[in-house]
């Protein structure tokens, strides 16, 4: 008879040291001890780690999430010549310094010519999107973070701008250096 009960004592001692490590991970960490660890990124790799990647360029207005309409992201498929298990869609940035990185995502609708006088502003932007949407792109990036979004205990009355309209939070995004086929040809150059 000793024994059931022994054995409930035990799984209830058990589960409630469980609970007590789920609790620990849910511990602020100080910036201090930020700096001091590296965090992963959805790439696999510490944030600011360059990597070479495989992407695919996928439209914003596909994934029919709101905060992604109107713009390109990308659909990470291989990191430095790896396949990745479950692929990222992840929003980039083109380096302001990279001058032969061709893709969509920081070039407006304006710069393609989709707002020509009498013109189809739509059907400017599909044809345009065909270069590069569904197309795979090899780069040379690295994973950045930051928090954004509406804090939880925003006063009322006070303006949201900047905001973007989502739940505070962190999240990562990839900074575009360059094409990798770009420095490749460059490196034999030299």
């Amino acid at each position: 008879m000793k024994a059931p009960y022994l054995v409930v004592i035990g799984l209830l001692v058990l589960s409630g040291s469980l609970l007590a490590q789920n609790k620990s991970v849910e511990t602020p960490i100080t910036l201090e001890e930020l700096h001091r660890r590296q965090l992963l990124g959805q790439l696999g790799l510490p944030l600011g780690t360059v990597a070479t990647i495989d992407a695919v360029v996928t439209s914003g207005d596909e994934t029919r999430v709101k905060a992604y309409q109107g713009l390109y992201l990308l659909t990470v498929t291989h990191v430095n010549g790896q396949p990745l298990e479950k692929p990222p869609l992840m929003r980039f940035v083109v380096d302001s310094l990279s001058s032969t990185v061709n893709l969509p995502h920081d070039k407006p609708p304006l710069l393609f010519g989709a707002k020509q006088e009498g013109g189809n502003p739509t059907a400017s932007q599909k044809e345009i999107e065909k270069e590069y949407v569904g197309k795979t792109h090899r780069l040379v990036v690295y994973e950045s973070g930051g928090y954004a979004g509406i804090p939880d205990n925003l006063p009322k009355g006070v303006p949201l701008a900047g905001a973007a309209g989502f739940k505070f939070g962190f999240s990562t995004s990839l900074t575009v250096l360059a094409e990798a086929d770009n420095v490749i040809q460059d490196h034999i150059k030299q």
